[in-house]
């Protein structure tokens, strides 16, 4: 996003990360924008890594050649389920709410899971702008300043 950007009028504002999102819509009728909550998801809590996963790395052995397999991040994938629901959640209000513009505000990964289930749900056309900034923990009128100025 550049600076001086606007966040278009009726747009769909998502902003997330793995375990928390804000489903907000513009309400502005002028320049400045008007964020309003439409919905509010937290993921289920996740335990801790030491009691998701007991078991040693599996082993790869083909031929003479031996090989560790990669443990299984159970935080990543706990983060992408939720990232799922949250794109079935925006599939469901811009239908319900009209809106054909997206914009999109999250960490890097988080932003490129979004919008690969954006895809999935063919709603990837929809994105107009996207901002890779973690503000999901920001209350909504710090959100709005930090993406305007």
């Amino acid at each position: 996003m550049e600076k001086g950007d606007l966040i278009p009028n009726g747009a769909i504002v998502v902003v997330a990360d793995f375990s928390k999102a804000l489903i907000l819509i513009n309400a502005a009728t002028g320049q400045s924008p008007k964020l309003i909550m439409l919905k509010h998801l937290e993921a289920d809590p996740n335990p801790a890594a030491h009691e998701q996963g007991a078991d040693a790395p599996g082993r790869v052995v083909w031929g003479t050649h031996k090989s560790a397999v990669e443990i299984t991040n159970y935080h990543e994938v706990e983060g992408r389920r939720f990232i799922g629901e949250v794109a079935r959640h925006v599939h469901g209000i811009a239908a319900k709410e009209g809106a054909d513009r997206l914009v999109l505000v999250a960490p890097p990964r988080s932003l490129a899971a979004l919008r690969e289930e954006l895809a999935a749900t063919e709603d990837s056309a929809r994105i107009v702008m996207t901002v890779s900034k973690d503000l999901v923990n920001f209350p909504v009128d710090e959100i709005v300043r930090k993406l305007t100025s």
